[in-house]
C-alpha cells in the first residue's frame, strides 16, 4: 500500500515522499468485521458519536470492502 500510495504523492524527494505516505496511512483505520451484526453495531456507534460531536477523530469517509461476504452465510427471512 505505500509503494502505491508514494505513487500519487508529487513530493520529489524520495524520502519526504516515503514519510508523506506514512503520515497518510497512519490516519487510516482498519476493523475486520465478520458478522453483518457486528456492522450494523459499528455503523451505529460511528453515527451516535457523530450526532452527538464525541468523535475523537476527524472521519472524511468510510469503507466497506467486501460487503457481500458478510451476507454469505445469512439465509433471507421468509
Amino acid at each position: 500500500m505505500t509503494a502505491i500510495l508514494k505513487n500519487y504523492i508529487t513530493i520529489a524527494e524520495p524520502a519526504k515522499r516515503a514519510a508523506h505516505a506514512h503520515q497518510i496511512l497512519d490516519r487510516l483505520r482498519v476493523i475486520k468485521i465478520f458478522e453483518v451484526e457486528e456492522l450494523i453495531m459499528l455503523l451505529s456507534m460511528i453515527l451516535s458519536q457523530l450526532e452527538k460531536k464525541k468523535c475523537n477523530f476527524d472521519l472524511r469517509m468510510i469503507v466497506i470492502d467486501s460487503l457481500s461476504s458478510l451476507f454469505a452465510g445469512v439465509s433471507p427471512k421468509q
